[in-house]
């Protein structure tokens, strides 16, 4: 696996193929926390996690993590409907 830095400060994976996903993670408790969900994009994650923060009065932040697990759920950014992702 390969990361690196772009012009914007971010990082990006090279080498994970179609495996690359990510995770959202909520900060409560001192510490940051994160189930089983992984989604193919950034801001499918994003919206979980900040939809999390709405719902829920534990955590204090949210965010979004790079991960080599599968992605196994898909979130439609218009509607916000949340469906799994068959994998194989």
């Amino acid at each position: 696996m390969t990361l690196i830095s772009s012009t914007c400060g971010n990082i990006v994976m090279e080498g994970l193929g179609d495996k690359m996903s990510w995770k959202p993670e909520v900060f409560a408790d001192g510490s940051w926390s994160g189930n089983g969900l992984a989604f193919a994009t950034k801001e499918e994650s994003d919206l979980w996690g900040r939809d999390l923060l709405m719902r829920w009065f534990v955590p204090t932040d949210s965010r979004s993590v790079e991960s080599d697990e599968p992605v196994n759920y898909e979130i439609s950014l218009e509607t916000g409907e949340m469906r799994p992702v068959k994998n194989g």
